[in-house]
């Protein structure tokens, strides 16, 4: 259910394949995981030395070149405390396509953790005063996603805010800029992933739901076939299709090494 960065999307993206010789490679492993948050950071480590087959010589330079920048601090702000243990994150993002059940899941999360849940769409609407289709419809798509990473970077700049999970609209990680804002703020970002044809089958189940780009289910498989490579840059993908509400809130929180209360079972709609 759940991926951490596999050996294969740490291909995508620019790690350098681990050698018999040349241990001096082992820094720059560590700064691709410095962009990471605390609890995902440690994880992705893990996963990427037990997949790489690392000999013992790489081994050891990549976990002595790790515990000196986690012992120095050099990594993004709130992700390690001053004595260079991890803490745990303070906002979560869910991202992904239409109907992957980024609210219902984000719901199920806070109340597990405790924490507070925000939609950024619920946001926008109250700092734009006008609903999400009246934004498409009357100012258009680029005014939404400049709405859109307005609210994002004032939802950041409240660091002294209590702990939230944050769902995100279907296109916001989807753009640079967004994405950037993440990763300057070390903010662990979950993709919630389900086949194409399940999502768009839960989006037409749930019809009050303003979905402003739903169109045909031709043009929605082509839109998320756009937007899937994005959402596989997040740190964490689960999958949600046939699973229970509170069991993929669980997954999520697992694999963000938080530990969730227990809680009652409902499957996603």
């Amino acid at each position: 259910m759940i991926g951490i960065l596999s050996k294969r999307s740490l291909r995508r993206e620019g790690m350098p394949r681990a050698e018999s010789k040349g241990s001096g490679r082992a820094a720059r492993r560590v700064a691709f995981f410095a962009a990471q948050s605390s609890r995902v950071w440690l994880a992705s480590l893990s996963n990427y030395t037990a997949t790489e087959n690392l000999s013992q010589k790489d081994l050891a330079a990549v976990r002595s070149t790790a515990s000196m920048e986690l012992s120095l601090g050099s990594y993004p702000a709130g992700s390690v405390s001053q004595r260079g243990q991890a803490s745990a994150p303070r906002v979560i993002f869910l991202v992904g396509f239409m109907g992957a059940g980024k609210s219902t899941v984000g719901k199920a999360l806070a109340g597990q953790l405790g924490w507070e849940f925000e939609d950024l769409d619920d946001r926008i609407v109250a700092r734009e005063q006008r609903s999400i289709e009246q934004i498409f419809r009357e100012l258009g798509e680029p005014e939404f996603r400049r709405a859109e990473h307005a609210a994002l970077r004032a939802l950041l700049s409240e660091s002294n805010s209590a702990p939230r999970v944050v769902a995100l609209g279907g296109g916001a990680f989807v753009q640079a800029e967004n994405a950037a804002l993440l990763a300057q703020a070390g903010a662990p970002s979950v993709f919630l992933d389900a086949p194409v044809e399940v999502l768009f089958r839960r989006c037409q189940q749930a019809q009050q739901v303003e979905r402003p780009l739903r169109r045909s289910q031709e043009e929605f498989g082509k839109l998320y076939d756009a937007r899937r490579p994005h959402y596989l840059k997040a740190a964490l993908r689960v999958e949600t299709s046939d699973q229970d509400i509170e069991v993929v809130a669980q997954a999520v929180a697992r694999g963000l090494g938080l530990q969730p209360n227990n809680s009652s079972r409902e499957d996603i709609p």
